[in-house]
């Protein structure tokens, strides 16, 4: 197994699979591409290798929802799924992802497909930067309505 950058996400390791990202407490399943059983049995393997490393949960990232099922019921420590369907213990979302809160084409091309979007906060936010960065330049911001703290002698 490969063993990339723990920053590495499944949707910006596009091209790596099979490996496992460490950090003190936790092991993170990532990007296996599963097409036969054999491939299956190596994600629960490792899951209950981890296990028995003593971690107190296994994350499953991009794993298909029939093996996070399996990893599910086999181990005694709790699953957390992003993007491996709804039979996980607990499922997670980078929340900027979920709240469409970044805006820079460049970004739109690597939100996951697994996430559903709950808000549109990512416009406002520009906006309100945009706002500040006005009042700054042209001098509204800031003055002395924001400078409430007084020298006291």
């Amino acid at each position: 197994m490969r063993s990339p950058p723990c920053h590495l996400s499944c949707h910006e390791a596009d091209g790596l699979q099979n490996f496992i990202v460490f950090s003190p407490d936790l092991i993170v399943l990532v990007q296996y591409l599963v097409y036969e059983a054999a491939q299956a049995r190596m994600i629960i393997e490792d899951a209950l290798a981890v296990q028995e490393a003593g971690a107190f949960a296994v994350v499953l990232e991009c794993v298909p929802s029939p093996v996070a099922k399996a990893v599910t019921e086999l181990l005694k420590i709790p699953t957390i799924g992003i993007g491996a369907g709804p039979e996980t213990d607990g499922q997670v979302l980078v929340f900027h992802d979920l709240l469409g809160m970044l805006q820079h084409p460049h970004h739109a091309q690597f939100v996951p497909k697994f996430c559903k979007r709950y808000a549109d906060v990512g416009e406002q936010i520009r906006i309100g930067l945009e706002n500040y960065r006005d009042d700054v330049e042209s001098g509204r911001f800031s003055s002395e309505a924001y400078s409430p703290y007084k020298v006291c002698m």
